[in-house]
């Protein structure tokens, strides 16, 4: 399906399809304290996702708690990669796991989902974040729009919604925060290389705030 036909499917946002097979992406490094937390969120929804697709990203730790707790959850499935990508790298990888015509709900290792998260988000046809951007839900053949998160080890949720939008005719829905985000040390806004600050994150946002400017914006 071009571009063109995609504009024209998803004009209207609010959800015509019932029964969505919605695949949860959860990309984890060092998260083993907040897991089941956020499993058990999952577990609880009001609109029980097909599958969770969990990520390890090169954390032994969270690797072994992963498998000791998984048999609590039915649609688990597991994968661990020796070396530790970063977060984008890793949902690319696992999104390539779901069919074109099923949906995509991103999620954070260490947040925990209100019940109705999935109820209320999967009403929608066009993308939609939660309040944060990196709380993305769209449909698979959405994202092959503009070829998944660049190569970036932070920073990259907002360079994502913007190409979201220019691939649609700005149809991304924002809708109110279903979820609770913990603040801690462990996050990449905390950690001394990818911080709020950091040079890394900084020539991101530098790339990020060129191409929303530009004429001709790369998506």
């Amino acid at each position: 399906m071009n571009e063109r036909m995609i504009k024209k499917a998803y004009g209207n946002v609010i959800n015509s399809i019932p029964n969505k097979k919605i695949n949860v992406i959860i990309s984890a490094y060092d998260s083993a304290e907040f897991l089941q937390d956020c499993l058990d969120s999952i577990e609880r929804q009001t609109y029980k996702p097909n599958r969770i697709l969990l990520g390890i990203d090169g954390c032994k730790k969270t690797l072994e708690k992963a498998q000791e707790i998984a048999k609590k959850y039915s649609n688990l499935e597991i994968y661990y990669a020796e070396e530790n990508r970063g977060p984008y790298q890793m949902f690319n990888s696992l999104a390539e796991l779901v069919s074109d015509e099923e949906y995509i709900q991103r999620f954070d290792s260490d947040d925990i989902m209100y019940s109705n998260l999935l109820q209320e988000i999967s009403k929608y046809d066009a993308p939609v974040v939660s309040r944060h951007d990196g709380i993305l839900f769209l449909k698979k053949e959405i994202l092959n729009l503009v070829g998944g998160f660049r190569d970036w080890k932070c920073a990259a949720d907002s360079d994502m919604v913007f190409r979201l939008q220019k691939a649609l005719g700005n149809k991304v829905i924002r809708i109110p925060k279903y979820y609770v985000r913990r603040i801690h040390d462990k996050q990449l806004t905390k950690k001394i290389e990818t911080c709020v600050g950091s040079e890394l994150r900084l020539g991101y946002i530098e790339i990020y705030n060129r191409n929303v400017n530009s004429t001709n914006p790369d998506i």
